[in-house]
């Protein structure tokens, strides 16, 4: 079974705006739509486009919190396991302009050490036929070593654990040891604590794999890189008109797992990542028929190193 945990879920709210923004006047949009969101949840929904079925473990308190299980729990292939917090989910604004995106992100309101011990007891059901997605930010109350021991309590129970997460270190990655982790570019740089670019790129993955057994890192246009201790390959795309791209390294995530848990190849996850992300961010809606139209729009190739 696929888990996903998410930390600190979202209603996020879309805005779909033409023209050039006033900075005093008020601003109309074209279009605005709502959407249960954080990024294991987004993960969980790509799941269930694929008809892969997850598990979506969510904090989740307040009409916020009831908004986003009532979505999730529409999704056939989505089983939902809530975990109460006394407190109101958080709602960001996402403004969709052109071939750009603005998001707004709450920080989120603080949970009680109850919500931690319930979600520790939770994962001790996992067995090493397990995935587990742990993404997104933390929500206010959660601390770095509570992520720790929820990591190494996920890894105790032998499940194959992927993370996708900003506040990554490389001191954090060797106390948790992930299977996978799914930096951007911007998140690399962070992860390094320096500029991360095309000459330098594959030499700083080579660097991160000494603590993390494997890397995927996303490039937005211009595709991804994986890497483990037996290859490392690039994904490439040919160029799409973007109308969304927020939650693209999420659909590329919840598509590599997808299928990596199925045929275990890497090249194969890669592919069906990479046509995840073409088609979310071409569409703001995903179905399975027009995921698996973009199946022409991407390669994988290998790097030698």
């Amino acid at each position: 079974m696929i888990y996903t945990i998410t930390l600190n879920p979202a209603i996020d709210v879309y805005f779909t705006v033409s023209k050039p923004l006033q900075k005093i006047e008020v601003n109309r949009a074209d279009s605005q739509s709502i959407k249960a969101a954080g990024k294991g949840i987004n993960c969980s929904f790509m799941l269930d486009t694929l008809k892969v079925p997850s598990t979506a473990i969510a904090l989740l308190g307040g009409f916020s919190g009831a908004y986003i299980k009532s979505e999730l729990e529409k999704a056939e292939h989505i089983n939902v396991t809530e975990i109460t917090i006394k407190t109101e989910n958080r709602i960001n604004m996402k403004l969709l302009q052109r071939d750009t995106s603005l998001c707004v992100n709450a920080t989120g309101e603080a949970i009680d050490q109850d919500v931690k011990k319930q979600l520790f007891d939770y994962v001790e059901q996992l067995t090493a036929d397990d995935y587990v997605i742990l993404s997104g930010s933390l929500i206010p109350g959660f601390l770095t070593a509570d992520f720790v021991e929820l990591c190494l309590r996920i890894k105790a129970k032998q499940a194959y654990l992927a993370v996708d997460t900003e506040m990554l270190t490389l001191a954090l990655l060797k106390k948790i040891q992930p299977d996978i982790i799914k930096p951007n570019l911007y998140e690399l740089s962070l992860l390094l604590k320096r500029e991360v670019n095309e000459e330098t790129l594959l030499q700083d993955i080579k660097e991160l794999s000494k603590a993390s057994r494997s890397l995927l890192v996303s490039l937005g246009a211009d595709g991804a890189i994986y890497s483990d201790s037996k290859c490392m390959l690039r994904l490439s795309q040919k160029p799409i008109q973007a109308a969304n791209t927020v939650g693209c390294g999420d659909a590329m995530l919840a598509g590599f797992i997808g299928e990596y848990q199925k045929s275990h190849s890497a090249a194969a996850a890669l592919f069906n990542g990479g046509v995840c992300a073409c088609a979310h961010a071409a569409n703001h809606d995903d179905t399975l028929s027009h995921i698996s139209s973009y199946r022409d729009f991407v390669t994988v190739s290998e790097i030698k190193r």
